[in-house]
């Protein structure tokens, strides 16, 4: 298994997202994506919906970027206050240090949070381990367009 540091960059290809700072958090239990946004787009015969969100990729609302997804089903998920909020959740691939892996993700309102995707212990399990006192551990920084 590779060891990941306690924050990352991480890679949501499906989605259109590359080089998206995520940390990692084993307190979590499931993984979460900042979304501003979500448009019912469909659903399909047995009632699923499919969504266009939208993914706020900078510590601010802009730049944005539009993705689609089917929701696999509904979760209930404490937030970090301790408040239960029902969520979307979609399956998703995650690419992080050479390694893909399908993975749920809910769909939540981070705006107030530091990182706008953390991953829980369900998309560690059996793939990962973290070293929490160290960062960027497999993923290399980006280098800033010049």
């Amino acid at each position: 298994m590779k060891t990941l540091g306690w924050r990352e960059y991480v890679d949501l290809p499906e989605l259109g997202i590359y080089q998206l700072k995520a940390k990692i958090d084993t307190g979590a239990q499931s993984s979460s994506l900042h979304v501003s946004a979500v448009t019912v787009l469909d659903h399909d015969v047995g009632g699923r919906e499919y969504i266009e969100l939208t993914v706020p990729l900078a510590s601010h609302d802009a730049p944005t970027l539009i993705a689609r997804a089917w929701v696999s089903r509904y979760t209930w998920v404490k937030n970090t206050g301790g408040v239960r909020q029902k969520r979307r959740v979609i399956e998703t691939l995650l690419c992080l240090g050479g390694e893909c892996i399908v993975m749920p993700l809910t769909l939540s309102d981070r705006s107030a949070m530091s990182h706008r995707m953390i991953l829980g212990r369900t998309a560690l399990a059996g793939h990962f381990l973290v070293d929490v006192s160290c960062e960027f551990l497999i993923s290399p920084i980006p280098v800033p367009n010049s």
